[in-house]
Protein backbone atom coordinates (compact mmCIF):
# COMPACT_ATOMS: atom_id res chain seq x y z
CA UNK A 1 0.00 0.00 0.00
CA UNK A 2 2.67 2.49 0.64
CA UNK A 3 4.50 1.54 -2.36
CA UNK A 4 1.28 2.25 -4.31
CA UNK A 5 0.38 5.45 -2.55
CA UNK A 6 3.81 5.97 -3.33
CA UNK A 7 3.46 5.96 -7.47
CA UNK A 8 0.56 7.55 -7.10
CA UNK A 9 1.56 10.96 -5.72
CA UNK A 10 4.83 10.92 -7.18
CA UNK A 11 2.39 10.68 -10.57
CA UNK A 12 0.48 13.30 -9.36
CA UNK A 13 3.11 15.43 -9.14
CA UNK A 14 4.66 14.98 -12.54
CA UNK A 15 1.33 16.34 -13.76
CA UNK A 16 1.12 19.02 -11.34
CA UNK A 17 4.85 20.01 -12.30
CA UNK A 18 4.22 19.83 -15.73
CA UNK A 19 0.44 21.90 -15.44
CA UNK A 20 2.24 24.84 -13.77
CA UNK A 21 5.07 24.96 -16.74
CA UNK A 22 2.62 24.92 -19.21
CA UNK A 23 0.47 28.01 -17.32
CA UNK A 24 3.05 29.79 -15.32
CA UNK A 25 6.88 29.33 -16.71
CA UNK A 26 6.14 28.47 -20.77
CA UNK A 27 2.90 30.02 -21.81
CA UNK A 28 4.30 30.04 -25.54
CA UNK A 29 3.75 25.58 -24.80
CA UNK A 30 0.50 26.60 -24.60
CA UNK A 31 0.34 26.83 -28.40
CA UNK A 32 -1.23 24.02 -30.12
CA UNK A 33 1.01 21.29 -31.68
CA UNK A 34 0.23 22.52 -35.37
CA UNK A 35 2.70 22.18 -38.10
CA UNK A 36 0.39 24.40 -40.36
CA UNK A 37 0.12 27.27 -37.48
CA UNK A 38 1.71 30.64 -37.40
CA UNK A 39 2.38 32.91 -34.07
CA UNK A 40 2.33 36.18 -34.17
CA UNK A 41 2.53 39.44 -31.42
CA UNK A 42 0.43 41.77 -31.22
CA UNK A 43 0.78 45.13 -29.42
CA UNK A 44 -2.47 46.25 -27.39
CA UNK A 45 -2.19 50.10 -26.46
CA UNK A 46 -3.33 50.87 -22.88
CA UNK A 47 -6.03 53.78 -22.90
CA UNK A 48 -5.03 57.49 -22.73
CA UNK A 49 -5.55 59.44 -19.78
CA UNK A 50 -8.66 62.47 -19.92
CA UNK A 51 -7.27 65.60 -20.09
CA UNK A 52 -9.91 67.45 -17.47
CA UNK A 53 -10.60 71.15 -16.76
CA UNK A 54 -10.25 72.40 -13.46
CA UNK A 55 -14.10 72.08 -12.54
CA UNK A 56 -13.91 67.75 -13.55
CA UNK A 57 -15.83 68.72 -16.87
CA UNK A 58 -14.30 65.92 -19.48
CA UNK A 59 -12.12 67.60 -22.24
CA UNK A 60 -10.70 64.68 -23.87
CA UNK A 61 -11.32 61.58 -23.94
CA UNK A 62 -11.41 58.20 -25.81
CA UNK A 63 -14.01 55.98 -27.22
CA UNK A 64 -13.97 52.48 -28.53
CA UNK A 65 -12.72 52.21 -32.53
CA UNK A 66 -12.28 48.83 -34.73
CA UNK A 67 -10.03 48.24 -37.05
CA UNK A 68 -9.48 46.21 -40.30
CA UNK A 69 -6.15 43.65 -40.16
CA UNK A 70 -5.05 41.45 -42.60
CA UNK A 71 -2.69 38.32 -41.63
CA UNK A 72 -0.21 37.83 -44.49
CA UNK A 73 0.51 33.77 -43.41
CA UNK A 74 -3.45 32.99 -43.35
CA UNK A 75 -4.29 34.96 -46.73
CA UNK A 76 -1.45 33.67 -48.79
CA UNK A 77 -2.56 30.23 -47.84
CA UNK A 78 -6.31 30.69 -49.26
CA UNK A 79 -3.98 29.93 -52.91
CA UNK A 80 -6.31 33.22 -54.50
CA UNK A 81 -4.54 36.07 -52.30
CA UNK A 82 -4.45 38.91 -55.49
CA UNK A 83 -8.60 37.54 -56.07
CA UNK A 84 -9.44 38.16 -51.98
CA UNK A 85 -7.41 41.29 -51.94
CA UNK A 86 -9.35 42.74 -54.70
CA UNK A 87 -12.35 41.83 -53.46
CA UNK A 88 -11.92 43.37 -49.82
CA UNK A 89 -10.89 46.89 -51.36
CA UNK A 90 -13.73 46.55 -53.70
CA UNK A 91 -15.77 46.14 -50.78
CA UNK A 92 -14.19 48.99 -48.86
CA UNK A 93 -14.38 51.52 -51.85
CA UNK A 94 -18.12 50.66 -52.01
CA UNK A 95 -18.38 51.32 -48.41
CA UNK A 96 -16.39 54.26 -48.28
CA UNK A 97 -13.84 52.96 -46.35
CA UNK A 98 -9.94 54.55 -46.76
CA UNK A 99 -7.51 52.45 -46.85
CA UNK A 100 -4.38 53.52 -46.07
CA UNK A 101 -0.79 52.08 -47.63
CA UNK A 102 2.82 53.46 -47.51
CA UNK A 103 3.35 51.94 -50.99
CA UNK A 104 5.86 54.98 -52.22
CA UNK A 105 4.97 55.17 -56.13
CA UNK A 106 2.03 57.10 -57.46
CA UNK A 107 -1.31 55.22 -58.77
CA UNK A 108 -1.53 56.03 -62.30
CA UNK A 109 0.94 56.30 -65.43
CA UNK A 110 3.55 57.01 -65.57
CA UNK A 111 4.63 55.52 -62.51
CA UNK A 112 6.71 58.12 -60.34
CA UNK A 113 8.29 57.94 -56.42
CA UNK A 114 6.22 59.70 -54.12
CA UNK A 115 9.15 59.59 -51.11
CA UNK A 116 7.82 62.68 -49.77
CA UNK A 117 4.54 61.66 -48.53
CA UNK A 118 6.72 58.93 -46.72
CA UNK A 119 8.40 59.94 -43.15
CA UNK A 120 11.74 58.66 -43.10
CA UNK A 121 10.95 55.87 -41.20
CA UNK A 122 8.94 54.22 -43.75
CA UNK A 123 11.58 55.34 -46.55
CA UNK A 124 13.98 52.96 -44.72
CA UNK A 125 11.34 50.12 -44.60
CA UNK A 126 11.17 50.38 -48.92
CA UNK A 127 14.80 50.57 -48.67
CA UNK A 128 15.05 47.47 -46.52
CA UNK A 129 12.17 45.97 -49.24
CA UNK A 130 14.03 46.90 -52.23
CA UNK A 131 17.37 44.99 -50.93
CA UNK A 132 16.03 42.24 -49.90
CA UNK A 133 14.12 41.36 -53.43
CA UNK A 134 17.81 42.10 -54.76
CA UNK A 135 16.45 44.99 -56.32
CA UNK A 136 18.83 48.20 -57.31
CA UNK A 137 17.72 51.28 -55.43
CA UNK A 138 17.59 53.38 -58.23
CA UNK A 139 15.17 51.04 -60.02
CA UNK A 140 12.62 52.96 -61.59
CA UNK A 141 8.86 52.97 -60.48
CA UNK A 142 7.87 51.38 -63.69
CA UNK A 143 10.20 49.15 -63.79
CA UNK A 144 9.09 47.91 -60.02
CA UNK A 145 6.05 47.99 -61.08
CA UNK A 146 6.63 45.65 -63.67
CA UNK A 147 8.71 43.44 -61.93
CA UNK A 148 5.97 43.68 -58.73
CA UNK A 149 3.22 42.65 -60.84
CA UNK A 150 5.06 38.95 -62.32
CA UNK A 151 6.29 38.34 -58.56
CA UNK A 152 2.73 38.53 -57.52
CA UNK A 153 1.02 36.95 -60.21
CA UNK A 154 -1.26 39.34 -61.37
CA UNK A 155 -3.54 38.14 -63.80
CA UNK A 156 -2.63 40.08 -67.26
CA UNK A 157 -6.29 41.44 -68.33
CA UNK A 158 -6.74 43.29 -64.86
CA UNK A 159 -7.15 46.79 -65.29
CA UNK A 160 -4.49 48.98 -64.01
CA UNK A 161 -6.13 50.30 -61.49
CA UNK A 162 -6.95 46.81 -59.83
CA UNK A 163 -3.13 45.77 -60.28
CA UNK A 164 -2.06 48.80 -58.71
CA UNK A 165 -4.20 48.48 -55.64
CA UNK A 166 -3.33 45.00 -54.92
CA UNK A 167 0.29 45.56 -55.28
CA UNK A 168 0.36 48.37 -52.71
CA UNK A 169 -1.78 46.16 -50.45
CA UNK A 170 0.86 43.29 -51.01
CA UNK A 171 4.11 44.81 -50.73
CA UNK A 172 2.45 46.01 -47.04
CA UNK A 173 1.79 42.25 -46.63
CA UNK A 174 5.46 41.58 -47.86
CA UNK A 175 6.96 44.40 -45.87
CA UNK A 176 5.98 42.96 -42.53
CA UNK A 177 8.28 39.48 -43.33
CA UNK A 178 11.54 42.31 -44.25
CA UNK A 179 11.17 44.42 -41.05
CA UNK A 180 10.32 42.37 -38.12
CA UNK A 181 9.55 45.05 -35.86
CA UNK A 182 6.36 45.85 -37.74
CA UNK A 183 2.99 44.37 -37.04
CA UNK A 184 0.02 42.60 -39.02
CA UNK A 185 -0.71 45.03 -41.68
CA UNK A 186 -4.20 47.80 -40.50
CA UNK A 187 -5.63 48.00 -43.84
CA UNK A 188 -8.19 50.53 -42.50
CA UNK A 189 -8.95 51.84 -39.14
CA UNK A 190 -12.27 53.63 -36.85
CA UNK A 191 -14.79 51.37 -39.56
CA UNK A 192 -18.18 51.28 -38.11
CA UNK A 193 -20.16 48.98 -37.11
CA UNK A 194 -22.41 48.42 -40.43
CA UNK A 195 -19.04 48.23 -42.75
CA UNK A 196 -17.52 46.02 -40.69
CA UNK A 197 -20.42 43.65 -40.67
CA UNK A 198 -20.75 43.74 -44.54
CA UNK A 199 -16.76 43.07 -44.98
CA UNK A 200 -17.06 40.56 -42.15
CA UNK A 201 -20.01 39.03 -44.53
CA UNK A 202 -16.97 38.03 -47.53
CA UNK A 203 -15.83 35.62 -45.24
CA UNK A 204 -12.13 36.12 -46.66
CA UNK A 205 -9.70 34.56 -44.28
CA UNK A 206 -6.83 36.09 -42.76
CA UNK A 207 -9.41 39.64 -42.48
CA UNK A 208 -10.01 39.93 -39.00
CA UNK A 209 -10.93 42.75 -36.69
CA UNK A 210 -8.95 44.53 -33.32
CA UNK A 211 -10.16 46.54 -31.46
CA UNK A 212 -8.39 49.67 -29.92
CA UNK A 213 -9.39 53.45 -28.96
CA UNK A 214 -9.30 57.40 -30.41
CA UNK A 215 -9.52 60.84 -29.00
CA UNK A 216 -12.84 61.86 -28.95
CA UNK A 217 -13.37 65.79 -28.08
CA UNK A 218 -15.65 66.68 -25.79
CA UNK A 219 -15.76 70.41 -26.60
CA UNK A 220 -15.15 72.70 -29.28
CA UNK A 221 -12.98 74.92 -27.70
CA UNK A 222 -9.42 74.59 -26.71
CA UNK A 223 -7.75 73.42 -29.38
CA UNK A 224 -4.56 75.35 -28.99
CA UNK A 225 -4.16 74.51 -25.79
CA UNK A 226 -5.24 70.78 -25.70
CA UNK A 227 -3.03 69.92 -28.45
CA UNK A 228 -3.24 67.00 -31.07
CA UNK A 229 -1.37 63.26 -31.07
CA UNK A 230 0.31 61.70 -33.91
CA UNK A 231 2.94 58.69 -35.40
CA UNK A 232 6.27 59.19 -34.04
CA UNK A 233 9.13 60.48 -36.47
CA UNK A 234 12.51 58.87 -36.23
CA UNK A 235 14.23 61.36 -34.32
CA UNK A 236 11.37 61.11 -31.67
CA UNK A 237 11.62 56.89 -31.70
CA UNK A 238 15.11 57.80 -30.99
CA UNK A 239 13.72 59.37 -28.02
CA UNK A 240 11.53 56.79 -26.47
CA UNK A 241 12.48 53.49 -28.18
CA UNK A 242 14.38 52.85 -24.71
CA UNK A 243 11.04 53.24 -23.16
CA UNK A 244 9.41 49.11 -22.59
CA UNK A 245 5.89 51.61 -22.48
CA UNK A 246 6.17 52.46 -26.38
CA UNK A 247 6.62 50.68 -29.89
CA UNK A 248 7.58 51.94 -32.63
CA UNK A 249 3.55 52.50 -34.08
CA UNK A 250 2.94 54.64 -31.14
CA UNK A 251 0.64 57.56 -31.26
CA UNK A 252 2.46 60.40 -28.62
CA UNK A 253 1.39 64.39 -27.92
CA UNK A 254 2.77 66.36 -30.98
CA UNK A 255 1.29 69.83 -29.44
CA UNK A 256 -0.38 71.24 -26.67
CA UNK A 257 -1.07 69.41 -23.08
CA UNK A 258 -1.23 65.90 -25.15
CA UNK A 259 2.75 66.57 -26.15
CA UNK A 260 3.93 68.42 -22.48
CA UNK A 261 2.19 65.76 -20.43
CA UNK A 262 2.82 62.53 -22.13
CA UNK A 263 4.70 60.79 -19.75
CA UNK A 264 1.17 61.01 -17.79
CA UNK A 265 -1.28 60.65 -20.78
CA UNK A 266 0.26 57.97 -22.11
CA UNK A 267 -0.89 54.54 -20.95
CA UNK A 268 1.78 51.06 -20.99
CA UNK A 269 1.43 49.00 -23.93
CA UNK A 270 0.48 45.47 -23.52
CA UNK A 271 1.58 42.72 -25.55
CA UNK A 272 -0.82 39.73 -26.95
CA UNK A 273 0.29 36.71 -28.20
CA UNK A 274 -1.62 34.64 -31.03
CA UNK A 275 -1.28 31.42 -32.83
CA UNK A 276 -3.61 30.62 -35.88
CA UNK A 277 -4.07 28.25 -38.60
CA UNK A 278 -4.01 28.18 -41.93
CA UNK A 279 -7.21 28.70 -41.73
CA UNK A 280 -7.45 31.95 -39.35
CA UNK A 281 -8.71 29.69 -36.52
CA UNK A 282 -7.57 31.10 -33.18
CA UNK A 283 -5.81 28.05 -31.70
CA UNK A 284 -4.17 30.01 -28.37
CA UNK A 285 -4.11 33.54 -27.18
CA UNK A 286 -2.67 35.00 -24.67
CA UNK A 287 -0.96 38.45 -22.79
CA UNK A 288 2.68 38.43 -22.37
CA UNK A 289 2.62 41.65 -20.76
CA UNK A 290 -0.78 43.45 -19.80
CA UNK A 291 -1.82 46.88 -21.03
CA UNK A 292 -2.51 49.95 -18.20
CA UNK A 293 -4.33 52.77 -18.78
CA UNK A 294 -2.85 56.39 -18.70
CA UNK A 295 -3.50 58.91 -16.26
CA UNK A 296 -6.15 61.70 -16.36
CA UNK A 297 -4.63 65.56 -16.10
CA UNK A 298 -6.38 68.18 -14.56
CA UNK A 299 -6.01 71.73 -15.67
CA UNK A 300 -6.70 75.02 -14.34
CA UNK A 301 -8.45 75.88 -17.45
CA UNK A 302 -12.21 77.04 -16.84
CA UNK A 303 -13.98 75.68 -20.46
CA UNK A 304 -16.88 78.21 -20.28
CA UNK A 305 -14.32 80.90 -19.26
CA UNK A 306 -12.46 79.79 -22.50
CA UNK A 307 -15.60 80.02 -24.72
CA UNK A 308 -16.75 83.15 -23.59
CA UNK A 309 -13.14 84.34 -24.64
CA UNK A 310 -12.93 82.56 -27.74
CA UNK A 311 -16.31 83.69 -28.52
CA UNK A 312 -15.67 87.62 -27.52
CA UNK A 313 -12.03 87.46 -29.28
CA UNK A 314 -13.92 86.15 -32.71
CA UNK A 315 -16.34 88.85 -32.53
CA UNK A 316 -13.61 91.58 -32.19
CA UNK A 317 -10.97 90.30 -35.27
CA UNK A 318 -14.27 89.92 -37.38
CA UNK A 319 -15.23 93.08 -36.58
CA UNK A 320 -11.81 95.06 -37.28
CA UNK A 321 -12.03 93.29 -40.46
CA UNK A 322 -14.72 94.41 -41.64
CA UNK A 323 -15.12 98.03 -40.21
CA UNK A 324 -11.88 98.63 -38.83
CA UNK A 325 -11.34 101.15 -36.02
CA UNK A 326 -11.79 105.18 -36.34
CA UNK A 327 -11.54 107.43 -38.85
CA UNK A 328 -8.47 105.77 -40.54
CA UNK A 329 -10.47 102.17 -40.48
CA UNK A 330 -7.62 101.12 -38.24
CA UNK A 331 -7.44 97.04 -38.06
CA UNK A 332 -8.61 95.79 -41.14
CA UNK A 333 -5.50 94.04 -41.69
CA UNK A 334 -5.88 92.51 -38.34
CA UNK A 335 -4.64 88.34 -38.79
CA UNK A 336 -5.48 87.16 -35.26
CA UNK A 337 -5.60 87.67 -32.10
CA UNK A 338 -5.22 86.07 -28.34
CA UNK A 339 -6.77 86.43 -24.81
CA UNK A 340 -5.16 85.27 -21.81
CA UNK A 341 -6.88 85.36 -18.36
CA UNK A 342 -4.96 84.53 -15.31
CA UNK A 343 -5.92 84.37 -11.50
CA UNK A 344 -4.12 87.42 -10.02
CA UNK A 345 -2.68 85.28 -6.32
CA UNK A 346 -1.54 82.33 -8.01
CA UNK A 347 -0.94 82.90 -11.84
CA UNK A 348 -3.36 79.60 -12.90
CA UNK A 349 -4.33 80.20 -16.56
CA UNK A 350 -8.41 80.02 -16.67
CA UNK A 351 -8.60 81.02 -20.40
CA UNK A 352 -6.06 80.75 -23.11
CA UNK A 353 -7.82 81.59 -26.50
CA UNK A 354 -6.27 82.08 -29.73
CA UNK A 355 -8.00 83.38 -33.25
CA UNK A 356 -8.88 82.04 -35.83
CA UNK A 357 -8.79 78.31 -34.10
CA UNK A 358 -9.52 74.69 -35.46
CA UNK A 359 -11.78 71.61 -34.61
CA UNK A 360 -9.49 69.20 -33.28
CA UNK A 361 -12.07 66.34 -33.52
CA UNK A 362 -11.73 66.97 -37.50
CA UNK A 363 -7.92 67.85 -37.52
CA UNK A 364 -6.53 65.28 -40.01
CA UNK A 365 -9.07 65.75 -42.75
CA UNK A 366 -8.43 69.30 -42.58
CA UNK A 367 -4.77 69.24 -42.27
CA UNK A 368 -3.68 70.68 -45.28
CA UNK A 369 -6.43 73.33 -45.67
CA UNK A 370 -5.75 74.32 -42.50
CA UNK A 371 -2.44 74.75 -43.10
CA UNK A 372 -2.56 76.61 -46.13
CA UNK A 373 -5.07 79.40 -44.78
CA UNK A 374 -3.28 82.37 -45.00
CA UNK A 375 -4.56 83.54 -41.55
CA UNK A 376 -3.06 80.53 -39.86
CA UNK A 377 -5.35 78.78 -38.14
CA UNK A 378 -2.67 76.34 -36.33
CA UNK A 379 -0.25 78.85 -34.86
CA UNK A 380 -1.11 79.20 -31.49
CA UNK A 381 -0.58 83.13 -30.86
CA UNK A 382 -1.34 83.26 -27.15
CA UNK A 383 1.94 80.66 -26.64
CA UNK A 384 4.11 81.06 -29.50
CA UNK A 385 3.67 84.81 -31.02
CA UNK A 386 6.16 87.94 -30.12
CA UNK A 387 4.13 90.86 -29.05
CA UNK A 388 6.13 93.94 -27.67
CA UNK A 389 4.79 94.58 -23.82
CA UNK A 390 3.02 97.76 -24.21
CA UNK A 391 1.66 99.34 -20.92
CA UNK A 392 1.59 95.70 -19.29
CA UNK A 393 5.76 96.29 -18.90
CA UNK A 394 4.45 99.49 -16.28
CA UNK A 395 3.23 96.93 -13.76
CA UNK A 396 6.74 95.58 -14.32
CA UNK A 397 8.27 99.55 -13.54
CA UNK A 398 5.88 100.12 -10.76
CA UNK A 399 7.46 97.31 -8.84
CA UNK A 400 10.88 97.69 -9.75
CA UNK A 401 10.27 101.58 -8.41
CA UNK A 402 9.25 100.72 -5.10
CA UNK A 403 11.84 98.06 -4.46
CA UNK A 404 14.59 99.59 -5.68
CA UNK A 405 13.77 103.46 -6.22
CA UNK A 406 12.96 104.49 -3.31
CA UNK A 407 9.40 105.59 -4.62
CA UNK A 408 5.99 104.83 -2.95
CA UNK A 409 2.79 104.63 -4.44
CA UNK A 410 1.74 108.07 -3.53
CA UNK A 411 4.76 110.01 -5.32
CA UNK A 412 3.70 112.49 -7.40
CA UNK A 413 5.57 113.61 -10.73
CA UNK A 414 4.28 116.48 -13.34
CA UNK A 415 3.46 114.94 -16.50
CA UNK A 416 4.70 117.77 -19.30
CA UNK A 417 3.84 116.24 -21.95
CA UNK A 418 7.27 115.58 -24.16
CA UNK A 419 9.84 113.80 -22.29
CA UNK A 420 13.21 116.05 -23.16
CA UNK A 421 16.02 114.28 -20.51
CA UNK A 422 17.49 112.80 -23.52
CA UNK A 423 18.92 114.84 -26.76
CA UNK A 424 18.61 111.23 -29.03
CA UNK A 425 15.44 110.27 -27.89
CA UNK A 426 12.25 112.13 -26.45
CA UNK A 427 9.10 110.16 -26.20
CA UNK A 428 5.87 111.53 -25.20
CA UNK A 429 3.01 110.69 -22.99
CA UNK A 430 0.37 110.06 -25.68
CA UNK A 431 -2.26 112.27 -24.86
CA UNK A 432 0.14 115.22 -25.83
CA UNK A 433 0.95 116.91 -28.96
CA UNK A 434 1.88 120.10 -30.27
CA UNK A 435 -1.71 121.63 -31.06
CA UNK A 436 -3.03 120.99 -27.59
CA UNK A 437 0.02 120.43 -25.55
CA UNK A 438 -2.89 118.21 -23.07
CA UNK A 439 -0.68 116.53 -20.65
CA UNK A 440 -1.91 114.37 -17.00
CA UNK A 441 -0.27 117.00 -15.13
CA UNK A 442 0.64 116.27 -11.14
CA UNK A 443 0.08 112.80 -10.81
CA UNK A 444 1.32 109.71 -8.57
CA UNK A 445 1.83 106.61 -9.11
CA UNK A 446 -1.71 104.73 -8.48
CA UNK A 447 -2.88 107.17 -11.36
CA UNK A 448 -0.05 106.80 -13.71
CA UNK A 449 -1.18 103.28 -13.48
CA UNK A 450 -5.25 104.08 -14.20
CA UNK A 451 -4.64 106.70 -16.82
CA UNK A 452 -0.97 104.89 -18.67
CA UNK A 453 0.83 107.50 -17.93
CA UNK A 454 3.72 107.28 -20.15
CA UNK A 455 5.67 110.38 -18.71
CA UNK A 456 5.50 109.05 -15.27
CA UNK A 457 7.03 105.50 -16.32
CA UNK A 458 10.01 107.28 -18.55
CA UNK A 459 10.63 109.19 -15.62
CA UNK A 460 10.56 106.59 -12.63
CA UNK A 461 12.22 104.07 -14.52
CA UNK A 462 14.99 106.49 -15.82
CA UNK A 463 15.38 106.99 -12.11
CA UNK A 464 15.06 103.81 -10.40
CA UNK A 465 17.46 102.51 -13.14
CA UNK A 466 20.04 104.90 -12.32
CA UNK A 467 19.58 104.30 -8.36
CA UNK A 468 19.41 100.09 -8.15
CA UNK A 469 22.29 100.30 -10.44
CA UNK A 470 25.07 102.50 -7.81
CA UNK A 471 23.72 100.55 -4.87
CA UNK A 472 23.61 96.98 -5.72
CA UNK A 473 24.82 96.99 -8.88
CA UNK A 474 21.34 95.34 -10.76
CA UNK A 475 19.03 95.41 -13.69
CA UNK A 476 15.92 96.22 -11.40
CA UNK A 477 14.30 95.23 -14.83
CA UNK A 478 15.78 92.43 -16.19
CA UNK A 479 12.86 89.75 -16.28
Amino acid sequence: MVVLIGVIVAIMCVFLLRMYTLAAVSPDERAVADADSMTYQTTVEGARGCILDRNGNVLVSNRATYNIVIINYVLANTGAANENILKLLQMCEQLGIECQSHFPVTNTRPYEYDMQSLSTTWQTYFRQFLNNRDYDLDISASTLMRNLREAYKIPNDWSQEDVYKVISVRYELELRSVATNLENYMLAEDVDAESLAAVAELGIPGVIVQSGTVREYKTAYAAHLLGTLGAMDADEWEVYRENDDYNMNAMIGKSGIEKAFEEYLHGVSGTKITTVSTTGDVLSEYYTKMPEPGNNVETTIDISLQATAEQALEKVILDLRENGVGKNKEGKDAEGGAVVVQQVKTGEVLACASYPTFDLSTYRENFKELSEDEYSPLYNRALLAAYPPGSIYKMVTAIAAIDYGHYSPYHIITDQGLYTYYDSFQPKCYVWSRATGATHGPIDMRQAIAHSCNYYFYEVGRVTYDTAQKEVGYNPFDV
